[in-house]
């Protein structure tokens, strides 16, 4: 039932001409990380390419999206760090 919601909603946006990009199932946690699955529309991909992230193939294309949230996550978290500490040093802790 989840997936024909999914994909019920990845043809409406299509429809709307808008990009769509959702995870459509989860595993559990393995020695490997956090498996997940997603799913999009063409319009999510050719919206990747004008943003200028582009892969081999679609596959790669979300890869690549996803190793840049990444990156970015990791840099706001050593910037909070960063943040935090200057505030503990400013308190004389």
């Amino acid at each position: 039932m989840f997936k024909l919601w999914t994909t019920i909603r990845r043809i409406w946006a299509t429809l709307r001409k808008k990009p769509f990009v959702t995870i459509v199932s989860e595993g559990g946690m393995t020695e490997d990380g956090y498996p997940f699955e997603l799913d999009w529309n063409d319009l999510f991909i050719e919206d990747l390419a004008k943003h200028g992230i582009e892969g081999t193939s679609d596959e790669e294309a979300v890869q690549l999206w996803l190793q840049q949230i990444m990156k970015a996550q990791d840099l706001d978290d050593y910037e909070a760090a960063l943040l935090e500490q200057a505030e503990k040093q400013a308190r004389g802790e």
